[in-house]
């Protein structure tokens, strides 16, 4: 298993950086443009919420990914797991710590496997590792843009 976790300041308010992740139309809005990311179908917010996407990676590759919401708990924290996609195992929790009304710390932390673990991570263990660093580097940077340019 392999994790990640990366954390950002975001001067907003706590609720509303909290509710920016639970609209799935955001993802759009924060998704590199490498990724061509799309939302196919999505229930209501709330814990057993699945969300399944369309992605497109490097332009020739389209894949479908289904989430589903296991925790969710306004405004401090959100977790999802992969029920079926690119990864043998996925697991997202973002935690939002308020400071003081005005600012919020966001951290993303990932745990996830490769399908065939071991064989995966040799081939491909460290480009997908930089995917994912990168990915999450431009979604909270252009998070932190767009909320901080509304506030």
């Amino acid at each position: 298993m392999e994790t990640y976790s990366r954390e950002i300041e975001i001067h907003a308010p706590i609720e509303r950086v909290f509710h920016f992740h639970d609209d799935t139309d955001n993802l759009l809005k924060i998704s590199p443009p490498d990724a061509s990311v799309n939302v196919l179908k999505a229930s209501a917010p709330g814990v057993g919420q699945h969300v399944l996407l369309s992605l497109k990676q490097f332009g020739i590759i389209t894949l479908e990914w289904e989430v589903e919401i296991i925790e969710y708990e306004p405004p401090i924290r959100m977790t999802d797991v992969q029920k079926r996609g690119p990864f043998g195992y996925w697991k997202q929790t973002r935690e939002f710590l308020d400071h003081n009304s005005e600012r919020t710390t966001l951290i993303d932390s990932i745990e996830y496997a490769l399908p065939l673990h071991t064989i995966s991570n040799l081939l491909l263990g460290g480009f997908v590792k930089q995917k994912i660093e990168g990915m999450f580097e431009y979604r909270q940077t252009k998070l932190k843009e767009i909320l901080e340019k509304t506030v």
